[in-house]
């Protein structure tokens, strides 16, 4: 068993050593694999002691060290296992708005998750052209501008058009980003709304004038000629009357759930993205996947599994 954790202690040490020489030693979290070196080394030399002491009984400090490492090794493992099945969500198609998180941006370059994100979602605008995308991230301390502004330019350049974008530059933590993209989705949906009513009254004004052109007399406010719309088309033709109350009772229910919303994320991240949203009051969400930097995904794995207790002590999800 001792043998066992030597080897675990190396792995730990060697991975540390691979993130510090590809990503550098500021590198988020990175230390927490040093620290797996150290407890793997400890566990193995309490391996030695508890051979060498084979004739009496485990102390209690010998019986709780054990327990606590089992226990914990435990945790981590069935928490990974939740993140990577979490990462292989099927993503919904139409969606009307998606939220795209932001990251790390550098002077020179935006980072490698980052970019992942946006490929991502312009590949998603590629098949759903009349999806909404909300842009989400602050400026950070050491950037050189706000992360939805340098969204917003990446994709502009790759060919999204600008309606479908909207800009979210204020949030500054995953939290913060699905509160503030919820209330920027609130205030677009009611620029939508005013928008539609103005285009129904200037239709009715249309209508009117036709009407006066042709000597029909006008009616007044233009509600007949509405309802009269109306009447004209049926609801749902050539379906028979079941199909269209079934329909029409779905529908009812999807307004009930509100607009229907993505959250595009890298794989590892997106358990604690969709937690935090539902916890927020999303109900009709979903996950979108882009994939992670392969040399570091296992580290940002764990790194999420630090990342969902905070959250989860705080009251975030």
């Amino acid at each position: 068993m001792e043998v066992l954790f030597i080897f675990a202690a190396g792995i730990c040490a060697l991975y540390f050593v691979l993130i510090v020489a590809y990503s550098g030693i500021g590198t988020s979290f990175c230390l927490i694999w040093l620290f797996f070196a150290a407890l793997c080394g400890a566990a193995s030399r309490l391996c030695v002691h508890v051979k060498g002491h084979r004739q009496s009984l485990p102390g209690r400090w010998t019986v709780f060290l054990f327990t606590t490492f089992i226990l914990g090794l435990t945790v981590l493992a069935v928490m990974v296992g939740f993140v990577l099945k979490a990462a292989k969500t099927p993503e919904k198609q139409k969606l009307d708005y998606v939220i795209v998180l932001g990251a790390k941006i550098y002077p020179d370059r935006m980072s490698l998750t980052l970019k992942n994100r946006l490929d991502k979602a312009y590949e998603y605008h590629i098949e759903n052209p009349e999806t909404k995308f909300v842009l989400s991230g602050g400026q950070g301390r050491d950037e050189y501008l706000p992360e939805a502004v340098a969204m917003y330019n990446y994709l502009h350049l790759k060919g999204m058009p600008e309606e479908n974008m909207i800009i979210e530059m204020f949030s500054t933590s995953t939290t913060e980003n699905i509160a503030y993209s919820m209330l920027t989705i609130e205030e677009d949906m009611k620029r939508t709304e005013s928008k539609v009513m103005e285009d129904l009254k200037d239709s009715v004004q249309i209508k009117l004038r036709e009407r006066i052109e042709f000597g029909i007399a006008p009616v007044d406010r233009g509600i007949d000629i509405i309802e009269e719309s109306l009447k004209e088309r049926p609801p749902h033709p050539g379906k028979p009357e079941t199909a269209a109350g079934e329909e029409e009772k779905a529908g009812k229910q999807a307004a009930d759930m509100g607009p229907s919303v993505g959250v595009l994320t890298n794989d590892f991240h997106m358990l604690r993205a969709i937690m935090i949203a539902k916890e927020r009051g999303l109900k009709n969400v979903s996950g979108i996947s882009a994939p992670s930097d392969p040399i570091l995904f296992v580290h940002f794995c764990v790194r999420e599994c630090a990342a969902i207790l905070k959250d989860r002590i705080m009251g975030n999800m």
